[in-house]
């Protein structure tokens, strides 16, 4: 297999790797299990962060959430060592045009939606990860590696549909982020 397509999102994700290696050895010193379940509490704690920005209407909260939960995807991804790109069905020249084409079919106009939609993508998929979380916890049958693989990409491509509408330059914003977290903990 051709590795051609790994231009947009993997892109993101190396930018990530190395923002993870100078902010956050601390879950990288972790095993996967603990990475993956930190992550899937980073899903429920920006649910909670979009359900407050629904309730008050506060779209800078909302674009703050869905950055900060795409950079989590990003980490979550790279722990599960997968290339988002090899699950996108849609080709793109660059991110805001991937945004945009994966944002057709949902184009709402409508700020209620956004709001309603980037909540319960959050809650729905984050739902799905605690329980795949929870049932190794337990013991339960299954391989929660594949099924987190499965989760993750599904969440991210659900999240990016959103960007378009809210009139996000992704890579901006996530850049700014890394920037801010990077410069508050220097040795």
């Amino acid at each position: 297999m051709s590795n051609a397509h790994r231009t947009l999102l993997t892109r993101l994700q190396r930018r990530q790797k190395s923002h993870d290696e100078k902010s956050h050895q601390d879950i990288l010193a972790e095993n996967m299990y603990v990475r993956l379940k930190h992550m899937a509490l980073h899903f429920y704690k920006y649910s909670l962060k979009a359900y407050d920005a629904k309730n008050s209407l506060d779209a800078t909260t909302l674009k703050a959430t869905l950055i900060d939960s795409i950079i989590i995807c990003l980490a979550s991804a790279n722990s599960l060592k997968i290339y988002l790109d090899d699950y996108l069905e849609v080709t793109a020249k660059d991110i805001p045009e991937l945004c945009k084409k994966l944002s057709e079919d949902y184009n709402s106009k409508n700020s209620d939606c956004t709001f309603d939609g980037v909540f319960y993508s959050l809650l729905s998929w984050g739902g799905r990860m605690a329980k795949v979380m929870e049932s190794t916890d337990h013991m339960e049958a299954g391989n929660p590696r594949a099924e987190m693989s499965k989760l993750i990409p599904a969440l991210t491509i659900d999240l990016l549909k959103y960007v378009h509408p809210l009139d996000i330059n992704l890579e901006k914003c996530i850049e700014t982020r890394f920037e801010q977290i990077e410069s508050s903990f220097t040795l």
